[in-house]
């Protein structure tokens, strides 16, 4: 069985808009890229690699000039690394036509003597249109492992 928690990004953008150079370099080949940074806390009651994907859903009108590569970087040292799948809606008549990219993504996972894990997903463009993206993201995670997951977000135009 899966827990679903869907969380939309609007309310958190002025929380985390003041962190965003935390998480290193976020450089654009130009303005009309989006840039949309998630940040997902993974606590579980095992200290063990997670097995999880998140999806990343159009609820919004946000218009973007281009779509997505995907990279996930965690705090902390000595990453393992799991695959996983980011997938952003594009639900416009100039988007394919299953309204969506489906984009892959490696989670670093690290073991920690804490249980509480930090991950941060940065999304940049590559895949071209003008589409409505964005605002809701979907943790799913195995709950016979013990995985919750808390997904904090923002969006920010570069």
């Amino acid at each position: 069985m899966k827990k679903l928690l869907k969380i939309a990004l609007l309310p958190f953008i002025s929380m985390f808009l003041n962190i965003n150079t935390v998480w290193g370099s976020n450089n654009f080949a130009s303005s009309t890229y989006q840039q949309i940074n998630q940040w997902v806390k993974i606590t579980s009651s095992l200290n063990a690699d997670l097995d999880y994907h998140i999806k990343v859903y159009n609820l919004e009108s946000s218009l973007i000039d281009c779509g997505y590569n995907c990279q996930l970087v965690k705090l902390g040292t000595t990453p393992l690394s799991t695959k996983g799948e980011l997938q952003i809606s594009l639900n416009n008549r100039y988007c394919n036509a299953n309204g969506y990219v489906t984009i892959p993504f490696t989670i670093m996972n690290h073991n920690l003597t804490t249980p509480i894990l930090t991950y941060h997903v940065v999304v940049e463009g590559n895949y071209c249109g003008r589409c409505k993206v964005d605002v809701v993201v979907t943790g799913e995670a195995d709950s016979n492992k013990g995985y919750s997951i808390n997904l904090m977000s923002k969006r920010i135009l570069a």
